[in-house]
């Protein structure tokens, strides 16, 4: 399971981090947003708005998996 990082913007050493780093850059730019313009935010808009990202981002990888192993499983027979 992909872990979320306190700071966003970072190399990840997870898996799948480029991806989660895109699904959440992606699920800012719906907002308006940017990982930059996030900064700019008052400290409790940003809290919330990482957190719904990273939220997103993990939904949407988890997703991802599930339909891998059901591929996967399909294959197999």
């Amino acid at each position: 399971m992909v872990t979320r990082s306190a700071e966003v913007g970072t190399q990840s050493r997870e898996p799948h981090g480029t991806l989660e780093r895109a699904l959440i850059a992606e699920f800012l730019g719906e907002r308006g947003h940017t990982l930059h313009s996030v900064v700019a935010l008052p400290a409790d808009q940003q809290k919330a708005l990482l957190r719904a990202a990273a939220t997103y981002a993990t939904l949407k990888l988890s997703e991802i998996e599930a339909r891998a192993r059901f591929v996967d499983e399909i294959d197999e027979h």
